[in-house]
């Protein structure tokens, strides 16, 4: 995990707590699937963010690692979560969304939208 441009790792059992604003990203790099057990306070969407970006994996959106590999893509699901995620470095998101009406254009945004509401956490 890499918590405001620290590389952290996290084994069985451990715990980390990251203040709110805090630049973070985590992944697992070993082949080995991991289970977590997170909690957000307050909440906000982050349900319907993360049932949303797991069933755009499910729809094949997503590339190997996780990563939203369309700009378009990435810019319709950011600029929808806006509230909950932000892109880093703030480059990227500065990047994202002058994007978003080029995404919007071009029908990415439906494609969230209906990740959305077959997660079943639609608005």
């Amino acid at each position: 995990m890499r918590v405001g441009g620290r590389h952290r790792v996290i084994g069985p059992g451990e715990a980390i707590a990251v203040a709110p604003g805090t630049p973070h990203f985590q992944w697992n790099p070993g082949d080995t699937a991991v289970e977590a057990l997170e909690e957000y306070r307050p909440a906000g969407r982050l349900h319907a963010m993360f049932a949303t970006f797991f069933r755009l994996a499910d729809e094949g959106l997503l590339g190997r690692s996780g990563r939203v590999v369309s700009p378009l893509l990435a810019a319709a699901f950011f600029a929808e979560f806006r509230d909950e995620v932000r892109a880093s470095p703030r480059v990227a998101q500065w990047a994202l969304d002058l994007l978003a009406p080029l995404a919007r254009l071009g029908g990415r945004h439906h494609a969230v939208g209906r990740a959305l509401a077959g997660a079943g956490t639609g608005p």
